[in-house]
């Protein structure tokens, strides 16, 4: 058969492990010649909406299944990010700050942060640290060093960030919507802790708007109870519009990547779960609740 050279990622960087390697081979690339398979297992998810429900999502077996609650309810600004050891969440609305061992299926309280977080908060792991938007009409961006637990404050964003703000990365540099009905996009540059602009998201990101980055490119919910789906070229610096979602994206909307498939929660008070097979949405096992604000979802092992 046609054989397709593809670049092959131990993890999604996006969410990534402590280091972002390419599977090593000859020249640093896979020759595919079959069916490209999930390289995780899991996504875990909060469903937000004022509530504790954390789930796992089994992806072989398209099935949800309940895990200890979070400590406390999670609300606007829920947000969650993975060291590919740990899962971080921010809870929203409040400073607290969690760690969750998925060996143990227990959680951990962690050094809060600096300042509450609002709608709009956003958290990404690169590099052995944890970057965050505080969102709630705020520019205040932090950095969390998982070895000390210590929340240190960094360059402030170019502008306030709210509803549908959000982070991703490519294991090097940061990528982030601004949210608040903008179309802002931005990039933070980690060894500099310097913010530029980006080509402009196609329409304004507002709340539910989340990226997700699969090894190659990055994804966008436009949120806002729009259904826009988006993909971004960081080598071209140029958005594409994609095949929208079956239905509007609304609070709590939420995506993550794990090639060849991109998922959505839609949020927006609903239980819809999708998948993005790169030409088309797909149903899939929708969540045992209804997500809202604070909504999130990342993959996992």
């Amino acid at each position: 058969g046609q054989t397709v050279t593809k670049s092959f990622y131990l993890s999604d960087p996006g969410q990534a492990l402590d280091r972002v390697d390419p599977v090593s081979t000859a020249d640093a690339m896979l020759a595919q010649t079959g069916a490209i398979t999930p390289t995780s297992q899991y996504l875990f998810a909060l469903r937000g909406a004022s509530r504790t429900d954390f789930w796992r999502y089994n992806i072989a077996a398209n099935s949800w299944s309940t895990m200890t609650a979070t400590p406390a309810t999670i609300s606007r600004g829920g947000a969650l990010a993975t060291n590919g050891t740990h899962i971080y969440a921010l809870r929203g609305a409040s400073t607290e700050f969690w760690r969750y061992d998925p060996a143990t299926n227990a959680w951990a309280t962690l050094a809060g942060t600096p300042s509450a977080v609002g709608a709009g908060a956003s958290i990404v792991h690169v590099n052995g640290a944890i970057y965050a938007f505080s969102g709630g009409s705020a520019a205040t961006f932090w950095k969390y060093t998982i070895a000390t637990n210590i929340w240190t404050v960094l360059a402030a964003a170019p502008a306030t960030v709210g509803w549908g703000g959000a982070l991703t990365t490519n294991g090097t540099d940061i990528f982030a919507l601004r949210g608040s009905a903008t179309t802002t996009f931005w990039k933070y540059t980690v060894s500099t802790n310097t913010w530029s602009a980006l080509a402009t998201l196609p329409a304004g990101a507002d709340f539910g708007a989340s990226l997700s980055f699969d090894g190659a490119n990055i994804y966008a919910l436009r949120g806002g109870s729009f259904n826009n789906f988006y993909r971004y070229s960081i080598s071209t610096n140029t958005w594409t519009s994609l095949a929208n979602t079956t239905s509007a994206v609304g609070r709590g909307g939420a995506l993550t990547s794990d090639d060849p498939t991109t998922y959505a929660m839609r949020g927006n008070s609903q239980n819809n779960f999708w998948g993005f097979n790169g030409t088309s949405w797909n149903s899939l096992n929708n969540t045992t609740a209804n997500v809202d604000s604070g909504g999130a979802i990342i993959k996992f092992g």
